[in-house]
C-alpha cells in the first residue's frame, strides 16, 4: 500500500511540474470507404488504393500506405506503414525546435505495448548507450475523421542503415537466419546474395565453432562488443522477446563483409523469457542459473554462453557497462523522457477512449495516473534489476 501511496504522489507531482509547452503531433489520413472497410474489418495485410495524409497540417500523398506486422495484424488498431511523396514534419519528443523530416514511416499501434511506453523505454536507453537508434515520437492517428488512437511512429531501420552508408539490412529471425529488408546498390560492394552467403557463414559457425577462436572470428564479422551492450540492456530490461527483435546491416570493412545491429521492438520488456524449445532446454540445463543472459532463443546467444572466452567478454562487458553507462542517473533521464513526451496525449479524451479497446489494457489503467504510475513501478523495477545483475557479477 505504501508504494502504492509513492506511485500516486510523484505521479501526481510530475503532472503539476510540466508547464512547458508541448507539441503533439497529430496525423491524418483521409482513404476511399472501402478501403475504410478492409482496414475495420479485415485482420490481414492490404495496400490501400489512394489515400492522403496531413502532419501537423503539412498535406502530403501517400505513394503507399498498407496494413502491417504480425501479432498487430489482428489487433483492432491495425499497425500502418506509409510512403509519401514528400517529406512531412514531426516534432520529436514534444519540442518545436526538434524536427524529423521524412518521407517513410512506421505506425505501431503499440496494442501489446502495456501502457504504450515499452519501446519508447527500450529506445531512451539505446540512444544514450550510443547505440543506432531509430527516431521515434508518438502521435494520434485520425482515419477518415475517426480516432485510430496513439501510435508510435517509427523510422524505418532501412533509412537509418542507408544513412550509414550500408550497402544491405537484414532482420534476424528464428535459428539466425537473416530476412533481407533493402539492399543499396549504390553503397554495396558486393552482391545482395554475398551479404547474405556472408551471414549464413557467420553462423554457420556460431552453431559449429569446429575448433575456430570464436571470439576472435566474429570480432572480424561483426560488432561483437555492440551486440554485448544491448544484450545487457535486454537482460536488464527484462525483455522476454528479443532474439528476431535486431536488423544487421553491413559496412565497409577493408577485412570484408562486417556487420553492426540496429535494435528493434522492445514491447516484451519486464516480461518472462519465451517459453521455446530452445529456452525450455536452457532451463533444464540450468543455464539461467549460470550466467545473467536473459534468453537462449538465437545459437548466437547460446554460443556466447558456451564459449568461455566469449562469456567472459560479455561478462566483463555487462559489469563495465552497469557501473558506469546505465547509471541510475541515465535510467532516470530515460524514463523521465518517456514521462514527459507521452504526458500530453494523457488529456485527450480520444485517446483513451480508444485505449480501452487494447489488448495490453487488461489490468492497466489507461489514465494519466495510471500510465505514469506505471512509468513510476517501472523505473523503480529497473534500478533493483540493475542492482541485482551487479552483485551476481
Amino acid at each position: 500500500m505504501k508504494i502504492k501511496i509513492s506511485y500516486l504522489f510523484i505521479s501526481a507531482l510530475f503532472i503539476s511540474s510540466f508547464s512547458i509547452q508541448a507539441e503533439t503531433n497529430t496525423i491524418r489520413f483521409t482513404v476511399n470507404q472501402s478501403d475504410y472497410g478492409n482496414y475495420k474489418s479485415k485482420a490481414k495485410k492490404f495496400f490501400f488504393n489512394s489515400s492522403t495524409v496531413s502532419v501537423n497540417g503539412e498535406a502530403s500523398i501517400t505513394s503507399k500506405l498498407e496494413t502491417r506486422g504480425q501479432s498487430c495484424i489482428g489487433a483492432d488498431r491495425r499497425c500502418l506503414g506509409a510512403d509519401m511523396d514528400s517529406e512531412v514534419k514531426l516534432f520529436l519528443n514534444n519540442a518545436e525546435n526538434d524536427i524529423w523530416k521524412t518521407d517513410g514511416i512506421i505506425l505501431a499501434s503499440m496494442t501489446q505495448d502495456t501502457g504504450y511506453i515499452n519501446n519508447k523505454i527500450g529506445f531512451a536507453f539505446t540512444k544514450r548507450m550510443g547505440l543506432p537508434t531509430v527516431k521515434n515520437t508518438y502521435a494520434e492517428v485520425i482515419m477518415n475523421n475517426s480516432s485510430l488512437g496513439l501510435y508510435l511512429i517509427q523510422q524505418k531501420p532501412q533509412k537509418l542503415a542507408k544513412k550509414e552508408k550500408s550497402g544491405f539490412i537484414g532482420r534476424r529471425r528464428e535459428e539466425g537466419n537473416i530476412e533481407l529488408k533493402k539492399f543499396f546498390p549504390e553503397n554495396a560492394k558486393y552482391t545482395s546474395n554475398q551479404y547474405i552467403e556472408a551471414f549464413d557463414y557467420m553462423y554457420y559457425f556460431i552453431k559449429k565453432p569446429k575448433g575456430v577462436n570464436l571470439y576472435d572470428f566474429l570480432k572480424i564479422r561483426m560488432n561483437i562488443e555492440k551486440y554485448f551492450k544491448l544484450l545487457t540492456l535486454q537482460t536488464m530490461l527484462k525483455n522476454g522477446d528479443y532474439s528476431d527483435e535486431v536488423f544487421f546491416y553491413a559496412v565497409n570493412s577493408p577485412q570484408g563483409i562486417y556487420f553492426d545491429i540496429i535494435p528493434w521492438d522492445f514491447e516484451d520488456l519486464f516480461s518472462s523469457p519465451h517459453p521455446t524449445r530452445a529456452n525450455k532446454t536452457a532451463a533444464k540445463g540450468g543455464w539461467f542459473n549460470k550466467s545473467i543472459l536473459y534468453s537462449f532463443e538465437d545459437p548466437l546467444d547460446i554460443a556466447i554462453f558456451k564459449d568461455t572466452q566469449l562469456h567472459n567478454a560479455f561478462k566483463e562487458t555487462a559489469k563495465n557497462y552497469l557501473n558506469t553507462v546505465l547509471t541510475e542517473t541515465l535510467i532516470d533521464e530515460s524514463i523521465n523522457e518517456v514521462r514527459e513526451t507521452i504526458l500530453p496525449y494523457l488529456d485527450n479524451a480520444r485517446i483513451l477512449s480508444v485505449s480501452a479497446r487494447d489488448e495490453a489494457s487488461f489490468g492497466t489503467a489507461y489514465t494519466k495516473i495510471g500510465i505514469l504510475n506505471l512509468l513510476e513501478k517501472r523505473r523503480l523495477e529497473i534500478k533493483l534489476r540493475r542492482s541485482e545483475l551487479l552483485k551476481g557479477l
